[in-house]
């Protein structure tokens, strides 16, 4: 008997459950069903119907535009080439320019040699008279190019450059 005693416990529990659910769903419909009041109290913003609201007048400050002079200018920059010695000068093949985002200047022909700076892209070069093949076809150009620590003679895959007046092997 004392089982069937805590079976009628149980549906009270339920029963309050189901009782909580109903009280709430009543409050959600009176809530909607009451154009925003609860229990007399308006909850929302009114707004009021059209042409009813009060005008609100604004003044403004007349505005006058800026006077500003642009001046032209006189002097117009023209890219030229810095000055090299007649002795560098006479080693010079031709121009050419670097093809690439940036480019190795090297002591010496070969990629195991040391970097003496690095050429950023479109920098102009003087093209010199020597040419070296590596034993795996790589063209190396000498090349004279302003650099950070003046002008300076060092070595470049040909590849890298636009039309180059290179020396032929």
């Amino acid at each position: 008997m004392h089982t069937l005693h805590l079976y009628s416990r149980r549906g009270t529990g339920r029963e309050s459950l189901v009782f909580i659910l109903i009280l709430a769903l009543i409050a959600i419909w009176l809530y909607r069903n009451s154009g925003m009041g609860v229990f007399g109290r308006q909850m929302g913003v009114e707004i009021p119907a059209p042409g009813t609201a009060p005008s609100v007048g604004v003044n403004t400050a007349p505005v006058t535009s800026p006077v500003v002079t642009v001046e032209e200018p006189s002097i117009v920059s023209v890219e030229q080439r810095p000055v090299i010695t007649a002795d560098q000068q006479s080693d010079i093949l031709g121009y050419s320019r670097v093809a690439v985002d940036s480019l190795n200047l090297r002591a010496h022909p070969g990629f195991q040699h040391k970097i003496i700076s690095v050429l950023p892209g479109n920098w102009e070069v003087a093209i010199l008279r020597q040419l070296h093949v590596t034993p795996n076809g790589e063209e190396w150009v000498e090349v004279l190019a302003e650099t950070n620590q003046g002008w300076r003679k060092g070595w470049v895959i040909k590849r890298y450059l636009d039309f180059c007046n290179c020396p032929t092997y």
